[in-house]
């Protein structure tokens, strides 16, 4: 059965109206079998969490780690990938935290994105984010990501559920 949300917010973007529901995992065996459109790290390399930077110009130029899941590809290979990609380190270890159910307003249907706890190892220094569009990434304490990466309640609700790990 299903959890309840812990948060409902509406999220405007691109001149559409989303309301975005944030469901909390408490386990890995709790995961629901959903389509999944991608998967975002709290990630923990040495007490720090790494937020990726964007261009500027973007919205919001700060962000989680992760992204979109390629076809046929599983929640753990798109995460290994994404942190590849846009940091240049490992995932040791992970455990789900929650996930959003997306809606646009007055269109039937969700879309899903899940976000993780990952312990990280760097692999090397940043390298480009090639097909992407990360520019780079700042380490900071897990009480300073919530104001960075505006994600709402929800982010506030992860924040909370994941600092005893740091």
């Amino acid at each position: 059965m299903e959890k309840q949300p812990v948060t409902t917010e509406p999220h405007f973007w691109n001149n559409m109206e989303f309301q975005i529901e944030f469901i909390p995992i408490d386990s890995k065996a709790e995961m629901p079998d959903l389509p999944w459109g991608g998967v975002y790290a709290i990630g923990n390399l040495d007490g720090k969490v790494p937020v990726v930077k964007y261009p500027e110009n973007i919205e919001y130029p700060f962000g989680l780690p992760g992204g979109h899941a390629e076809k046929d590809e599983t929640i753990e290979q798109t995460l290994n990938r994404e942190i590849k990609e846009e940091l240049n380190m490992s995932v040791k270890e992970w455990m789900p935290i929650g996930y959003e159910r997306v809606s646009l307003k007055g269109k039937p249907g969700y879309k899903y994105a899940l976000y993780v706890y990952a312990v990280l190892e760097k692999d090397g220094e940043w390298c480009d984010d090639v097909g992407g569009c990360v520019i780079g990434y700042d380490l900071m304490n897990i009480a300073e990501i919530a104001p960075k990466v505006k994600k709402g309640k929800r982010m506030d609700y992860m924040v909370n559920k994941v600092t005893p790990k740091f």
